[in-house]
């Protein structure tokens, strides 16, 4: 029997990931060596257990070796064809599109790939005096937003590509907030202050209130890696 291992996390999808989360929180610990290699394989379930106990083992420790690796942000990917970008400026996203990545990126990753990726309508190549500031030779623009309706062909979605995006949300939040006590204290004037402090909201309140905002970025970090 002819058995394709993954020896990278690029090559599992997005829906198999899913899958092994849902099968881990519900199975039986002694089951789920017969899971992971059914589901991260694609074969039946009843076909591992005729599989040799030595190459048994290999493919379990290959597989746990795929989804150990770190996941890098990519800006592009291509599925069935199809070759989808990343929001193209972030400092532009949309009011709406900020609300669904950050209702659905902890807890609904195809919905939440529908606002991060999709299908590329367009590509130019950046000027060569320009080229040293950009992360890649070729600039492209994407399709509007439509919101998350079809979002389960996001199943075939390599998982690597969630989630290299989601540390990269975690890192830009966490930079925000490093930031933004001397921001704060720098553009806010005295009086400013003063008026702030009298209705009960000074800059320890505000820094808590935003961070609150932000919670549910910070908590996808512990998603990622207790669901791995």
């Amino acid at each position: 029997m002819r058995i394709e291992v993954p020896t990278d996390l690029s090559q599992i999808t997005i829906g198999q990931f899913l899958k092994w989360k849902h099968a881990s929180e519900n199975s039986s610990e002694e089951f789920l060596p017969f899971l992971l290699i059914s589901i991260f394989c694609n074969i039946e379930l009843n076909e591992c257990i005729k599989i040799p106990k030595k190459q048994f083992d290999e493919i379990l420790f290959t597989i746990g070796q795929a989804l150990e690796q770190e996941p890098k942000h990519e800006l592009r990917f291509t599925m069935n064809g199809v070759e989808y970008g990343f929001l193209p400026n972030i400092d532009e996203i949309k009011t709406g599109e900020y609300i669904d990545l950050d209702t659905y990126i902890n807890t609904e990753p195809l919905k939440a790939m529908m606002v991060m990726y999709r299908p590329i309508k367009g590509k130019f190549k950046v000027p060569k005096i320009l080229r040293r500031f950009c992360k890649e030779n070729v600039l492209y623009n994407i399709e509007d937003y439509k919101g998350t309706e079809g979002f389960e062909i996001m199943n075939d979605a390599p998982a690597s590509i969630f989630l290299g995006a989601k540390v990269f949300f975690y890192n830009l939040s966490n930079e925000l907030l490093k930031c933004l006590p001397n921001y704060l204290d720098r553009v806010t004037t005295t009086e400013e202050k003063t008026i702030m402090e009298k209705n009960g909201v000074g800059i320890s309140q505000l820094m808590q209130s935003l961070k609150e905002i932000t919670s549910n970025t910070s908590k996808y970090m512990n998603y990622q890696y207790s669901n791995s």
